[in-house]
């Protein structure tokens, strides 16, 4: 990498510095210029530009995003995982679902942290392995059991004994969000589309003229799409995502922005065949030409996913406050 951003060398050191492995593969030339204004970089011969206030973070975001298309060895989950000791609990859901949240909140029960936003399955053995990048804290509930401002999280903060350093078998899942449908595989969902610059016209045009796509807002660089699956293929939709690749820093499913007053938590058995449908959205390294494609197969790696889930108890969570919906989740794992 060549840059002139001593604060982005930091930055990558301080959020992947203890993931970094000497890799054979053909390196790729990541160069990030931010002075003078205005910041751009070039990877992959796609040149982004990036905004003064926010050209680290960007830039942060399309290395991270390119190193996810590099791993062929793992599923890397879009969830927060913990451990009890002997078996991994996953907590999966869209970005804003408060997955952090009940992570924290999970730690107050006794359990460890494999990782809060990333869980990679191990293709060769089903374990998840730990990922400890820094959680990222945003404002509210997070914040306040974590004990700080909002941003990201020193895990040094965290209680002694909290950070799960070995790899576990998958002992359970569970999906949250603030709507039934929200664990239903056949309901419209959301998914943002950050783009690397103002989104054009045409380019907006041509996701939402994919049958069951529509657009829900704009603002600034993102894009919110509504989601129909029943009507939107998966196979179009990802054509779309890699045409568009060299304009986009990051994509994913997120929660509506409505959540409502929260009621008490409830919880009920998921199928894994649905399971598998609603976590199959929240793989971050399967884009068609990714290192994850190439070594399964594009349809390979939902047959590693199923068989990650065989006999793995599911369940569809109605999350209330932080503290009863924790006790609920470590009770049905408990028990699983």
């Amino acid at each position: 990498m060549i840059t002139d951003s001593v604060e982005l060398c930091r930055v990558l050191d301080a959020r992947l510095g203890a993931f970094l492995v000497t890799d054979d593969r053909p390196a790729t030339v990541v160069e990030v210029c931010l002075d003078p204004p205005p910041g751009r970089m070039t990877i992959d011969s796609h040149l982004f530009p990036l905004e003064p206030a926010a050209g680290v973070e960007q830039a942060f975001g399309v290395i991270f995003r390119h190193l996810l298309d590099r791993v062929g060895d793992y599923l890397l989950l879009h969830g927060a995982a913990l451990s009890d000791g002997r078996n991994a609990l996953l907590i999966a859901g869209p970005s804003g679902a408060g997955k952090t949240t009940l992570a924290m909140a999970l730690l107050d029960q006794g359990l460890r942290l494999l990782g809060d936003d990333m869980a990679p399955l191990a293709l060769a053995d089903g374990l998840i392995h730990p990922f400890h990048k820094a959680p990222g804290i945003r404002q509210g509930a997070a914040a306040d059991l974590a004990g700080q401002a909002p941003g990201p999280l020193n895990l040094e903060q965290l209680p002694a004994g909290r950070l799960e350093h070995r790899a576990r078998p998958l002992g359970g899942v569970f999906f949250i969000g603030a709507a039934r449908a929200s664990a239903d595989p056949t309901a419209p969902y959301f998914f943002v589309l950050t783009f690397s610059g103002p989104p054009r016209p045409e380019e907006i045009a041509t996701f939402a003229a994919l049958p069951g796509v529509r657009l829900a807002a704009e603002k600034g660089w993102e894009v919110v799409l509504r989601i129909d699956p029943q009507r939107c293929t998966t196979s179009a939709f990802e054509a779309r995502l890699a045409e568009y690749q060299g304009r986009l820093l990051e994509y994913g499913t997120i929660a509506s922005v409505d959540h409502g007053r929260p009621g008490p938590p409830r919880a009920r058995p998921l199928a894994a065949s649905r399971a598998m449908l609603l976590l199959a959205r929240e793989v971050q390294n399967r884009r068609h030409d990714g290192a994850l494609a190439q070594r399964a197969g594009d349809g390979g790696w939902l047959s590693c996913l199923a068989s990650a889930l065989k006999g793995v108890p599911c369940w569809a969570v109605e999350t209330g406050a932080p503290a009863p919906t924790a006790a609920l989740i470590e009770e049905l794992f408990s028990k699983s």
